[in-house]
């Protein structure tokens, strides 16, 4: 059962699904696997066909063929699919005709069909529509070079397929035509099937910044209703916006931090409601939005959530897929999109992105990472590839490497004296595969070199990878009880100075390792005692020297994350990318020197000689700065000490002057009855100045009439 506009006005009814695969596109050379799915209608056509026989004229007898659907419900369930057929199939005696009528002139057809809005079909099968004309005639196959089988007038059979949607489905036949009473016509009508739905095609928007437009109006819808399912990887996305033409009142369906969010702007007021479930995970979620004035509610997957309040639902009349403005700031959609009916009206999406098609969105189910794989922008050393539609991340958390695309090496040069081991590893990262990447040159002629010993803290098992005297790989395994493996590989030499990644697994059913890809040991048995093994070493502390990296000890990456694999180390120890590259790198740039022609040796002399002048200038410099310094200070020094003793100069009187002029005699300035004090000489106070004047009597008269200050 199916509904077409998705609880809208039209009544679900019961079609058939049939499935096709194994088909092969046009024009493709190698053979593609294509599940194609057809909705099939049936209608009452008899099985065995409907007969007419005897004399009869032209289109004389009518049929009507009954589908369980009314014209509206027709129309809606055709155009909503790209592609629809119906077999058609006319079988005929003698003196029955099809296309032509013997009786007076070949004018009239015998047979006929109509489809919706009473249009004829004047034409058999998948024949050009109105070219009275079957399907024998396209490759020039009917009898007696007619346009029909049966237009011969001998017994016969016309069938084919009539693609022309256009056409379909067909609703009445006219049949007749016979000019004897021997004449039999047998119509068989096929169920209308259709494929490529619209709404089922889906889209994949590659830009934030494009978007789809049209124009829909629903002047007396008292409800809004959306449904359209979704599959994106970003945490914040605008999906679809159906706003008024002023774009002051919408609705908007978005993705907030990985949550699906429902808004509705009308009047200046925000109302909104938000999901309790996560759609950021890359996974087709079916999504529908259902609105009153009385409740919201929204469903992801069938889970709802409901917002009950009273909301003014805005008139709308433009939906916006995908980024609501021209702006980029990739605010709008990327990801794909499919099923999509708004307020009962399939949005046909695949319609509106052929105007747009290349331009930031694809028809199909398209994705960054797969196309990237055509170049060198994919993941790297086994890195997952992270869809992000609009381009793409990798993961490089299961991967010793690091880097934007899993191109980083990570490692360290050990200086002998340094230590690496993990004391207890962490119970969650235990597996049952192992890796370490060695470069090394380093023999001891003496012993063994040991790159990874390993035991288990409450077992007797043990696991010890070394490289013995004559640098050759050499595996110890002992599993606590009785048995007991020791075996070499001496096939390859580990210290050669050459990178040698090694990698075993050990599980029920062997212990397998490789080197550089090619199988080194493979030994049968049950090795699942290795999940035990908690207790890891690393490099030969007295006798290794060089380089590991890519180092994996289950489902932990010491070099890459030692916190967290709980990694301990000391000793002489450089981090970061292993140098066996630049070892290499040394050495070429070594021989490229000793093979330096003469006038390339002069000439680096040269250059050595003037980049030397140069630092002994940098070098002298900063001191002559420094003694120019010293000496103004201490000229400006010696000026100020000048200045401050240098004497104040000499001053003349006029003691000796010949135009010194005497006193003139005092002028008395107070002369009364004062009676003085006790003593000649008094002092008095000028309030004013805050001083004193001190006076003097002009006589030794007891008590002085006149004096002077």
């Amino acid at each position: 059962m199916i509904d077409l506009d998705g609880g809208g006005l039209l009544k679900p009814f019961n079609v058939e699904c049939k499935k096709i695969n194994n088909l092969k596109k046009k024009g493709e050379k190698s053979q593609k696997e294509i599940i194609e799915y057809f909705t099939i209608l049936n209608n009452d056509a008899p099985k065995s066909g409907i007969q007419v026989r005897g004399i009869s004229e032209p289109g004389s007898v009518r049929h009507i063929l009954n589908y369980g659907l009314d014209m509206d419900e027709l129309d809606n369930f055709i155009s909503s699919f790209e592609h629809c057929e119906q077999k058609m199939s006319f079988q005929c005696s003698k003196d029955q005709r099809l296309m032509t009528y013997s009786g007076e002139d070949n004018k009239r057809p015998s047979v006929w069909y109509t489809t919706r809005n009473g249009q004829q079909g004047l034409q058999w099968g998948d024949a050009p529509p109105f070219s009275r004309m079957c399907p024998c005639a396209l490759n020039d196959s009917c009898l007696l070079n007619f346009k029909c089988n049966c237009d011969s007038g001998e017994a016969s059979l016309d069938e084919g397929i009539n693609s022309h949607i256009q056409l379909l489905p067909i609703l009445q036949l006219f049949i007749g035509g016979g000019t004897s009473s021997q004449s039999l016509a047998n119509v068989s009508i096929g169920p209308l099937e259709c494929s490529g739905r619209y709404i089922s095609e889906t889209i994949t928007f590659t830009d934030r910044n494009q978007r789809l437009l049209t124009s829909l109006n629903f002047n007396n819808a008292r409800t809004f209703y959306a449904s359209i399912q979704i599959k994106l990887t970003h945490s914040s996305l605008t999906i679809f916006t159906f706003t008024s033409t002023n774009q002051e009142r919408w609705f908007q369906l978005s993705v907030r931090d990985g949550h699906l969010v429902g808004q509705i702007v009308n009047a200046g007021l925000i109302n909104e409601i938000i999901s309790d479930i996560r759609v950021d995970d890359n996974k087709w979620h079916l999504i529908s939005w259902e609105i009153d004035e009385q409740k919201q509610i929204l469903r992801v997957d069938l889970k709802e959530k409901i917002l009950k309040d009273f909301f003014i639902l805005p008139k709308t009349s433009i939906l916006i897929v995908g980024s609501r403005t021209y702006i980029p700031d990739r605010s709008g959609f990327a990801g794909q999109l499919k099923h999509f009916i708004l307020n009962g009206e399939s949005i046909r999406l695949g319609q509106l992105a052929k105007k747009v098609l290349g331009n930031g969105i694809q028809l199909g189910e398209w994705g960054a990472c797969n196309i990237k794989a055509n170049n060198n922008g994919k993941c790297q050393n086994e890195g997952i590839c992270v869809e992000l539609y609009d381009g793409f991340k990798c993961n490089c958390s299961l991967t010793p490497f690091a880097g934007d695309t899993c191109e980083e090496e990570v490692g360290m040069w050990l200086s002998t004296g340094s230590e690496l081991r993990i004391a207890w590893q962490h119970p969650g990262q235990v597996n049952n595969c192992f890796r370490i990447n060695v470069q090394t040159s380093n023999i001891n002629n003496n012993g063994v070199i040991n790159l990874i010993r390993a035991n288990a803290l409450f077992a007797e098992s043990r696991f010890n990878l070394s490289i013995d005297k004559e640098g050759h790989l050499n595996a110890f395994i002992f599993d606590g009880f009785f048995f007991t493996q020791n075996v070499t590989y001496d096939k390859i030499r580990i210290t050669d100075n050459k990178s040698k990644d090694i990698r075993f697994c050990a599980n029920s059913t062997g212990f397998f390792l490789n080197i550089n890809g090619e199988i080194a040991f493979t030994l049968l048995g049950n090795f699942t005692f290795f999940s035990s093994l908690n207790v890891w070493n690393f490099a030969d502390k007295q006798k290794f020297k060089g380089c590991i990296s890519r180092l994996m000890i289950g489902n932990a990456f010491p070099l890459k994350n030692p916190k967290e694999s709980r990694l301990l180390y000391s000793g002489k120890i450089n981090f970061g990318s292993c140098p066996f590259d630049k070892i290499e790198q040394h050495k070429n740039e070594q021989q490229k020197i000793n093979s330096l022609n003469s006038d390339d040796y002069y000439n680096e002399i040269h250059l050595s000689s003037f980049v030397k002048s140069q630092k002994k200038l940098l070098f002298i410099t900063p001191i002559i700065g420094l003694l120019s310094a010293l000496f103004i200070l201490l000229t400006l020094f010696i000026f100020l000490v000048y200045i401050q003793r240098r004497p104040d100069g000499v001053y003349k009187t006029n003691e000796n002057n010949s135009n010194f002029l005497p006193v003139p005699p005092l002028i008395p300035i107070l002369s009364n009855n004062y009676e003085a004090a006790e003593k000649n000489t008094s002092k008095k106070y000028n309030n004013k100045e805050t001083k004193f004047a001190e006076c003097e009597s002009l006589n030794d008269a007891p008590q002085p009439q006149e004096f002077f200050c």
